[in-house]
């Protein structure tokens, strides 16, 4: 447990992980649509991870701050289920999410939500960009832009 413990801190303070493995992964963000002042959830999923022994992965998504927030990330029902993890906005329009395990994660799909809110009174699309996918110490091997839609909100009488 103590050996996690450090690995955590290092991870998560420098987002960097220190050890070498060959995951070389592809990461995906679909295309989602919402309403101007609602919460909204930005998956990410990736390719097949199995036999693969990834037990950190560090996520940074660029965003258009005057139409969108990121306020969190949620791991229930992923594949990272259980695992240690930050957020951390670095500046307006920018979110980091390391993650690490002693666990390794396996399997296709889901690996993460992250957590958005579109800004009242904000209409439009923006991209929602990986900067940044490391799973381990390998980046992603592709990464599928995602974008949002945001509609406006329609009165009901």
């Amino acid at each position: 447990m103590r050996r996690l413990s450090h690995l955590t801190l290092l991870i998560l303070f420098t987002g960097v992980p220190c050890w070498t493995a060959d995951a070389l992964v592809g990461v995906t963000l679909p295309d989602v649509a919402t309403h101007e002042g609602e919460a909204f959830v930005q998956a990410i999923t990736v390719e097949d991870l199995t036999g693969l022994e990834v037990i950190a992965a560090t996520f940074e998504i660029e965003y258009d701050a005057t139409l969108v927030t990121a306020t969190g990330i949620s791991t229930p029902g992923t594949l990272s289920q259980g695992w240690f993890a930050s957020t951390r906005v670095f500046e307006e329009g920018r979110i980091r999410i390391p993650m690490a395990s002693p666990t390794p994660a396996s399997g296709a799909g889901l690996f993460v939500n992250v957590l958005f809110e579109a800004l009242p009174g904000s209409v439009g699309q923006t991209s929602l960009a990986v900067s940044r996918a490391v799973l381990n110490s390998s980046p992603a091997s592709s990464v599928a832009v995602g974008s949002v839609v945001i509609q406006p909100h329609v009165a009901v009488m």
